[in-house]
């Protein structure tokens, strides 16, 4: 699979890769998409999805 950013996206990406010790960009997007979707199963397991989400700032 591939994704499509645009370019100020993927700077910002490159930027917290390197601020945060990733070898690269794609390493950080991985493990940022596999929190997030943990996260979300985890919530969506306890019922209240809602909730989580604003407790992790999605809304």
């Amino acid at each position: 699979m591939s994704l499509e950013l645009d370019d100020e996206l993927a700077e910002r990406l490159e930027q917290r890769a390197e601020a945060n010790g990733f070898d690269s960009a794609n390493e950080y997007a991985t493990t940022l998409l596999r929190t997030v979707l943990d996260e979300l199963d985890r919530v969506e397991d306890d019922g209240d999805v809602e909730e989580r989400l604003e407790d992790l700032g999605y809304l």
